[in-house]
């Protein structure tokens, strides 16, 4: 082993100022001499940085005052834990500040500097006032449209919206007092009748007149309205055809007089189009698309026929422009008002005992015996027909 002097000794004649400072560390076996090198380290960081300043400042401003030579090398030194991501004074001649970098973590920063860091970055930014507009709900008449979305309807219109088929009635009577008070002041008897009618294919709505004369010679008007379950199938179609109707009815009780589509309607019409804007023009005739169950459509012209029910046979009826066969389809609705037409399936053919009921039935069939006790009869004749075969 070698000590330090000798390797000192056998090194090059200059020694460097770091050296010397490794020597006394590794030479020294007391604490006092540890503090005290520490102390002059610490001393000598500082004055070597003060060095290293001047310098820099001195080559920007082009002065030899430094006594630096071109092919001099630049020496390394390291930054003490003082100056450690802290930005060094701007000195006058370059007019910049230079801030050292280490790998070592930042000191946090003062309750003053967060604060203004926060009020920085968390600074609000101006946002337009027509950037986000808030969707207004629409009047309850114009919600029963279905062309207004779900999300813009009132509240109280979106449940016939979604189920009218079982809710129809209640929007019913609540849309004959909206527009008895509105429109006719409430003098349409609170009492009329509002019926649906199954047998009404074309006709959205009829208002049938009455007039009763009493032996005291007091003359009653009274009206009676009747709605097409085939036709009002929606909620707009019910608004419409109903303001449509009492019109009607306000001619005839209010004005005693009934001229269909006269000038007292049309002044009904008028006013209820002025309270309430939002409907559409009150029309003499309907213009609705009528939504039937079932399509005949012709194979070879593609000419369709909408049913109801299946009221065709396709095998003797055929198309009056060629004489095509038709072929049928099941058209079904969905939530959103979509309709698909898919083909229905065909007609089972009949079983063996329907066959059997249709050939014997007259035969068995006589004035004692009511049709359930010809077709328990009809059943044992079949069962034995059938342990005979």
């Amino acid at each position: 082993m070698f000590t330090f002097s000798e390797l000192r000794g056998k090194g090059k004649a200059g020694i460097s100022p770091w050296t010397k400072i490794v020597q006394n560390l590794c030479d020294s076996d007391s604490s006092e001499e540890n503090t005290n090198i520490g102390v002059s380290l610490k001393s000598w960081f500082d004055a070597d940085n003060k060095n290293t300043h001047s310098r820099n400042s001195g080559q920007s401003s082009n002065s030899s005052a430094t006594g630096s030579s071109k092919g001099s090398k630049r020496k390394f030194t390291k930054p003490s834990k003082e100056n450690v991501g802290v930005t060094k004074p701007t000195s006058k001649a370059d007019g910049k500040a230079t801030k050292v970098r280490s790998n070592e973590k930042k000191e946090p920063l003062s309750s003053l500097d967060n604060n203004k860091l926060k009020q920085s970055v968390l600074k609000p930014i101006p946002v337009p006032a027509n950037t986000y507009k808030t969707n207004s709900c629409q009047s309850f008449l114009a919600s029963l449209s279905s062309t207004v979305k779900i999300s813009q309807c009132d509240p109280s219109a979106r449940l016939f919206r979604n189920n009218f088929k079982n809710f129809k009635n209640e929007l019913l009577t609540r849309l004959f007092k909206l527009y008895n008070e509105k429109v006719f002041d409430n003098k349409i008897p609170e009492d009329t009748p509002l019926e649906w009618n199954d047998k009404m294919i074309r006709t959205a709505g009829f208002c049938y007149c009455r007039k009763i004369t009493r032996r005291t010679g007091i003359i009653e008007r009274k009206a009676r309205i009747v709605l097409s379950t085939k036709v009002v199938d929606a909620c707009n179609r019910l608004r419409d055809t109903l303001i449509h109707e009492l019109c009607h009815a306000a001619t005839w009780i209010i004005n005693g007089v009934d001229n269909g589509h006269g000038e007292f309607w049309k002044a009904w019409a008028t006013k209820a189009i002025t309270v309430f804007p939002e409907l559409p023009p009150i029309k003499r005739c309907h213009d609705y698309v009528i939504n039937t169950k079932y399509t005949y459509q012709c194979i070879d012209c593609g000419y369709s026929i909408g049913r109801h029910t299946k009221s065709l046979d396709v095998e003797r009826k055929c198309c009056g422009y060629c004489y095509g066969k038709f072929e049928v389809f099941l058209n079904k609705t969905n939530k959103e008002g979509e309709t698909k037409s898919v083909r229905a399936t065909p007609k089972k053919a009949p079983s063996g005992f329907a066959l059997f009921v249709k050939d014997n039935y007259a035969t068995y069939k006589t004035p004692q015996l009511n049709h359930g006790q010809v077709m328990k009869l009809l059943g044992q004749k079949f069962n034995e027909v059938k342990v005979s075969l």
